[in-house]
């Protein structure tokens, strides 16, 4: 396969910052990317289907969740390949994320000359077919592919193409439940007045500290803090002032 584009159904503002400078688009397709809190983190059940799901209907060696970072691609998840990250020079899966719809990129990373270079896709890797759809959010930022790959020259079917298109937007419905559930999870462990951990989270972090002091020694300390006679501030002035006086205190401590 030399590189070629599949037709596909066009998503409405695949590409939200047609309209920018493309400096001002990836700020903001970084923006949105971050926004999920993904990069980093550990394997999850829910991606690591998609990517076997992928790799078994398109009949690949290897599945990847590539997600774009400025200067890489992280890999949330992955089937039959190893290592976690690659750079974004020269990689299909980056050349993949500028197209303004939800067309597939089918190329061959070791024949074509926009990717050959590369370290882990291209000749050195020794991935003849590649196949990425592009992960685009419901505010039209492309952020990553689902896309996969084989060390043979083949191609993909009209039905393994619009497949690999549903897996790629069930991978961003579960990067859309996993930014919802945490943010719930923060809702659940901050004061709705003054933004800071409450009660809930400070024993849940106490806990965590205990345990790795049991385990590992070396110093733990535990500062409280008390505004004095607020009782009195807040009959006084009122609870919507007493609540001003506690955003400001809680801005002091972040502050300090």
């Amino acid at each position: 396969l030399m590189a070629q584009v599949s037709s596909g159904t066009t998503v409405a503002g695949a590409w939200s910052g047609a309209a920018m400078s493309p400096a001002e688009a990836e700020s903001q397709r970084l923006a949105a990317l971050y926004r999920y809190g993904v990069l980093e983190t550990g394997s999850e059940p829910a991606f690591d289907a998609i990517t076997e799901l992928a790799a078994c209907i398109c009949d690949t060696q290897a599945s990847l969740i590539s997600l774009v970072d400025r200067d890489r691609l992280w890999f949330k998840a992955q089937t039959g390949f190893d290592g976690d990250s690659a750079p974004r020079t020269h990689a299909p899966c980056a050349q993949a994320i500028e197209q303004a719809d939800d067309r597939l990129l089918l190329a061959d990373p070791a024949g074509d000359p926009r990717f050959a270079a590369h370290p882990a896709l291209g000749a050195a890797g020794g991935w003849h077919t590649y196949a990425g759809a592009p992960l685009v959010t419901p505010q039209g930022w492309a952020v990553g592919t689902l896309c996969v790959l084989d060390r043979n020259a083949r191609s993909l079917s009209s039905r393994q193409q619009h497949a690999l298109r549903l897996l790629a937007e069930q991978a961003v419905a579960q990067l859309e439940l996993r930014r919802a559930s945490a943010l719930l999870d923060l809702q659940g462990n901050t004061d709705e007045v003054t933004g800071l951990w409450n009660r809930t989270a400070f024993e849940r972090r106490l806990a965590q500290e205990w345990t790795r002091w049991s385990r590992h020694g070396g110093d733990l300390a535990l500062l409280a803090v008390d505004l004095d006679h607020f009782k009195h501030f807040n009959d006084l002035h009122g609870h919507p002032v007493g609540d001003e006086a506690l955003r400001q205190a809680a801005q002091g401590l972040e502050g300090s």
